[in-house]
């Protein structure tokens, strides 16, 4: 009959149509703003209204079909209750940990007079421990309280405080004028209140907020100038025999990776100073060739490769590398792990000093729908010339900023570790994909949790150096959108999921033993990870009002990847200096 003349349940053409099982994806974004909803109250729509629809549908013209309502991502009832948890830390393992941090945060950004809540945990940090005080700070980074972060945090008279609380600061999104100002004077080389880590952890935090969207004119003439006088006055020529040549040169590095961090819009690769491509100093020269990189890259995390600073040490003649990629995941989402490890010398086992320098490297990239980038790359690296440092450094660098740079401590034949702890929001991609009849488009996101540690044995008595970097990186996925269309139709999408590993590179030399020891361990907790469609129909009776209820919801797994846990060892020896090559 002509379905002009009809009047037919919406429902049952929708259903008709869904058992072509039309699913197809894309990239990219398609942003639905569906209106001008016609009277459903009967649940009788006019065939040539649901033809039109779907005609739209076809066309990808939706503007006009219907009201989407896309799904949140969940309230918090108690959330003095919550911002406790994430406090103290009392959640089963750390990727539950992360998702109800990621939670949290968006809550506290929507509201922010809750961020109130996070005051009662400040104030009482001395009793927590470092790790907790780490995810306290981030957390307030998060939530854009950036005045809790400047009274409880950087303006704290605890050094180790402060220092958690600018790594923190380093991943505001939106900083606020006073934000900026604290960390530009907690970065200017003649705060004599302010060690040289802590330092250089402003500075480098300092660069990366000079890189927001939302920074002003002022502020970044102000940035422009900071950054111009710290390079200048720490590459200024210096006395050879002077005590003050180390540690200028750790502020011209510091200084250049800021550079790199606030980006070209800010400081032009022109600008930068000639000679700290050719300075005395690798550990300079190679951060020079870094801004370089970052700055024709465009963006820090598409660079391959982490610089090192070994140009000083490429003639000596018996060396060992070693490299692995540990990969998890699969098509929709994935990580890997890239391990590298280098170790190299003069020694013949006969000389009385002995030049050398060793090197962990672990660099992770993370695959969402696609779309990849760098998650973190830590590395230390060590090394000695004529009974004398010329490579010391320990350095780590989150979604292409670098978060942290120091030497290691004095030479000592005691092992020393040190511990930092950070959690930094990742980025996210909007993606399209059909569910049934109906083009979703959601915002999936990736966020990273990192527990990272260095240690190092430093010894002249027994001619030996070791040096090692232990990341353990949670990556949790997230996405999930719903529509109700007409009242006929509730369809959506789902990712969830996480992806940890722990990769514990460590490298030594032996002078005293003639011998290259190296291992690298590697452990996994049990994972899984999904990206699932749902729809749901409306089962609906036309007479004699018409009522309709929600039927069973059908889930159909597009993608799904899981592993049972592991403890391996990716390599473990020792190698006879004489031997190598």
């Amino acid at each position: 009959m002509p379905y002009s003349k009809v009047q037919i349940a919406a429902h049952t053409l929708f259903e008709t149509l869904d058992r072509l099982d039309l699913d197809l994806g894309s990239h990219g974004k398609l942003s639905l703003k569906l209106k001008d909803v016609m009277p459903y109250s009967k649940v009788q729509i006019a065939a040539h209204t649901l033809f039109e629809t779907l005609d739209r549908l076809a066309s990808g013209s939706l503007a006009d079909a219907a009201t989407a309502a896309v799904s949140s991502t969940g309230s918090i009832e108690d959330v003095a209750a919550t911002v406790r948890t994430v406090a103290t830390g009392h959640v089963a393992d750390s990727v539950r940990s992360l998702a109800l941090f990621n939670r949290l945060a968006r809550h506290l950004r929507a509201v922010p007079g809750d961020a109130s809540y996070l005051e009662e945990h400040l104030a009482r940090l001395d009793a927590l421990p470092p790790r907790n005080r780490a995810a306290l700070f981030a957390l307030t980074a998060a939530a854009g309280a950036d005045d809790l972060l400047l009274r409880y945090g950087l303006g704290s008279a605890s050094a180790d405080t402060r220092l958690r609380a600018t790594l923190a600061a380093a991943q505001v999104t939106a900083p606020s004028a006073p934000l900026l100002e604290s960390l530009r004077h907690a970065s200017l080389r003649n705060n004599a209140a302010v060690a040289n880590d802590e330092q250089c952890a402003g500075l480098l935090a300092y660069g990366a907020l000079l890189s927001r969207d939302g920074i002003d004119a002022d502020q970044r003439s102000t940035g422009h100038k900071t950054l111009s006088s710290l390079l200048r006055s720490s590459l200024l020529p210096l006395s050879p025999k002077t005590a003050a040549v180390s540690e200028a040169n750790s502020l011209a590095e510091c200084a250049l990776l800021a550079v790199a961090n606030a980006g070209p819009r800010l400081f032009p690769l022109e600008e930068v100073p000639y000679h700290a491509f050719t300075h005395d100093s690798p550990a300079v020269a190679a951060a020079a060739a870094y801004v370089v990189n970052t700055h024709l890259a465009g963006d820090a995390s598409g660079v391959e490769g982490f610089y090192e600073s070994l140009a000083n040490f490429t003639d000596l003649g018996r060396n060992y590398t070693f490299d692995r990629v540990v990969r998890l995941g699969g098509t929709a989402v994935s990580a890997s792990f890239d391990v590298h490890l280098y170790a190299g010398t003069n020694f013949d086992c006969k000389q009385p000093e002995i030049d050398y320098a060793a090197s962990a490297t672990v660099e992770s990239s993370v695959s969402l729908l696609g779309f990849s980038r760098q998650a973190f790359a830590a590395r230390a690296l060590y090394g000695r010339r004529a009974g004398r440092a010329a490579a010391d450094s320990a350095l780590v660098r989150v979604w292409g900023k670098v978060l942290y740079s120091r030497a290691f401590a004095s030479p000592s034949c005691v092992p020393r570790v040190e511990e930092i702890m950070h959690v930094a929001p990742g980025y996210a991609v909007d993606y399209t994909l059909w569910v049934s009849v109906i083009p979703i488009t959601f915002t999936a996101s990736v966020s990273l949790e990192l527990d990272l540690s260095w240690g190092w044995r430093v010894c002249d008595a027994d001619l030996s150096a070791a040096v090692s970097v232990a990341p353990s990186a949670s990556l949790v996925f997230e996405g999930a959108a719903q529509i109700d269309l007409l009242n006929v139709l509730r369809t959506g999408v789902t990712l969830h999921g996480a992806l940890r590993s722990e990769v514990v590179p460590r490298v030594a030399v032996e002078g005293a033993r003639c011998e290259i020891a190296a291992s690298v361990k590697n452990q996994s907790p049990p994972l899984e990870a999904r990206f699932e469609t749902f729809r749901a129909w409306a089962h609906c009776r036309l007479l004699p009002r018409g009522s309709c209820h929600w039927g069973k919801e059908k889930r159909h797994t597009l993608w799904s990847w899981e592993t049972a846990g592991y403890n391996r060892t990716l390599l473990d020896g020792h190698w006879k200096i004489s031997d190598l090559r």
